[in-house]
């Protein structure tokens, strides 16, 4: 059941060429990018620094 599981994910993430990779890539990382920088905000906010 695991092992089906692991396979599927595998599967969606199958891209056309190495620049759709790329550009998946660069998205998440942005958007860990912007929830960083708003909680970093948030935390200024409180005084925590």
């Amino acid at each position: 059941m695991l092992k089906k599981g692991m396979t599927d994910h595998r599967k969606r993430n199958v891209f056309k060429n190495t620049l759709d990779r790329d550009i998946y890539a660069m998205k998440k990382v942005l958007k860990m990018l912007q929830e960083g920088f708003f909680t970093w905000i948030g935390e200024l906010g409180s005084g925590k620094y």
